[in-house]
């Protein structure tokens, strides 16, 4: 799914302004708040700077379900590791399922400034990516470690982790970089970048190096950085945009750490380079143009724009009705002969949204969640109801007989599959997080045209569960008691 973050932005407004500013993005549908690491701003005239621990932890209180990203704290430099690794767990356990974190290698007005302290390009690079692996096993260790690099000598252990994971991303615009970010993180996120650079340049590096490391290319996130100016007037856009004309400039990132002086070198700066890197438009179209060039070239994620808008819609209704709530996740790409997995994305936007998950449950997930080979993968069934308090349907009984005229090609679960799964699934206790339907929906499913019919749970399926071990109290939990739960509601 494409995605919209967005910045409030410290450099730009005082805390007070930015805290307001957050709200009106949750409110106009953004995906996520990304807010920087500064100590200083890219312009003089009229600059800000506060804290991003701080302003991200006012954030996340003002606001109710929108995701919130550290963007680039310094690793190594003016922020220690652990610290960070401290900071965001602890606004994790506080915020399940809203907090994020991009690291980077800094900029001189940020870090020079502050420490007189500045190392090469090559040592700030290895600095990070030492880093990275040391957050990444205070986040997941489960004792005691004794971290032992080449910068870092730490002995720690995180006692209060987040339910939910930490998504790590790496700030990126060099090729060094971009294969850290492939190796130790779950996306990367460039600068000033064209569309061109992505899709050519950044994007298969970053790939490459994920592959190399057996992650699963999919599930990464490719982010652009697309900094964006909208007036009427097309001159005051432009003007707007050169007082970030310095994000364009190595110099600023490396070398330079005056703002006064940022501001003067980013004024000279053509309209051509700013157009290039930057969104700048008088007309709403134009803004769209230039977003859905980077998407094309590969900046997006799984799910589409408009689904989010549809899940985040039914999730206020059921907010505010108390109303059942289910999705049918998608199954299969017959295009690429590929399965979707897309039930835990969908899961966190749910919860994110503030849905009563005692009132919702996910269709097809005897499908969903079957294996390359077409059997029910229980573990990622028991890693979803261990996660969340919802209930997880199997309502495709009795359809492997016809799947292959629907589905030529594609592996279907068998019944019997489906019973071994929910026998085992009751032995462990989950029984009050699943149901059991039947999913008539053509023709052929019908007695009259040869299918097994309505009746077909009733008739065969309960008796099976019976002789495998199933109690009459799991079986009615099942069949009555979960839907008369997530079904019966006033209003």
């Amino acid at each position: 799914m494409v995605k919209f973050g967005v910045s409030p932005d410290v450099v730009e407004y005082s805390i007070g302004d930015l805290v307001k500013r957050a709200i009106l993005c949750e409110d106009a549908g953004f995906d996520a708040i990304w807010e920087g690491d500064h100590t200083l701003p890219w312009h003089h005239t009229n600059g800000h700077c506060c804290d991003v621990i701080v302003a991200l932890e006012a954030y996340l209180q003002a606001t109710k379900r929108i995701m919130m990203v550290g963007l680039v704290p310094p690793l190594g430099i003016r922020r220690q590791p652990v610290d960070i690794a401290l900071a965001f767990a602890t606004m994790a356990v506080l915020h399940p399922g809203r907090v994020s974190l991009t690291v980077g290698a800094g900029e001189a007005m940020n870090e020079k400034t502050a420490t007189g302290f500045w190392p090469t390009p090559r040592e700030r690079v290895e600095r990070v990516e030492e880093a990275i692996q040391l957050i990444n096993m205070c986040w997941k260790s489960d004792d005691y470690f004794h971290f032992r690099g080449r910068y870092y000598d730490t002995f720690f252990y995180l006692y209060d982790k987040p339910k939910e994971p930490i998504p790590l991303y790496c700030a990126a615009n060099g090729p060094r970089m971009v294969e850290v970010a492939g190796r130790y993180c779950q996306g990367f996120i460039s600068v000033g970048k064209t569309p061109q650079e992505y899709e050519k340049e950044l994007i298969p590096r970053f790939e490459n190096a994920a592959r190399k490391s057996g992650k699963d290319i999919s599930k990464l996130d490719k982010i652009a950085w697309v900094s964006t100016f909208y007036h009427p007037d097309i001159e005051k856009a432009f003007k707007a945009a050169r007082n970030y004309g310095g994000l364009l400039i190595p110099e600023c990132y490396h070398n330079i750490q005056d703002p006064r002086i940022i501001e003067k070198r980013a004024c000279e700066v053509d309209d051509k380079a700013l157009a290039a890197a930057f969104n700048i438009a008088s007309k709403p179209d134009d803004l769209i143009t230039k977003f859905e060039a980077y998407i094309k070239a590969g900046c997006s994620y799984p799910v589409m724009a408009d689904e989010l808008k549809v899940i985040r819609g039914a999730a206020r209704a059921q907010e505010e009705t108390g109303a059942p709530f289910t999705i049918h996740p998608p199954l299969l790409d017959m295009e690429n002969k590929k399965k979707i997995l897309s039930h835990e994305k969908i899961v966190k936007i749910v919860a994110r949204e503030g849905v009563n998950l005692e009132k919702f449950y996910l269709s097809h997930m005897d499908l969903t969640c079957s294996d390359d080979w077409g059997r029910v993968n229980i573990e990622r069934h028991k890693k979803l109801m261990d996660e969340y308090p919802m209930t997880l349907d199997y309502d495709s009984f009795g359809i492997e007989g016809c799947w292959e005229s629907l589905w030529p090609g594609a592996l279907m679960v068998s019944d019997n599959e489906r019973l071994l799964a929910i026998a085992e699934l009751c032995e462990q206790g989950y029984e009050k997080q699943l149901m059991l339907s039947q999913d008539i929906y053509v023709k052929i499913f019908r007695t009259r045209y040869g299918g097994w019919g309505y009746a077909h749970i009733l008739k065969h399926i309960i008796p099976r569960l019976r002789f495998m071990g199933v109690s009459e109290k799991q079986i009615t939990t099942m069949i009555v008691d979960n839907p008369k739960r997530i079904f019966a509601y006033k209003h």
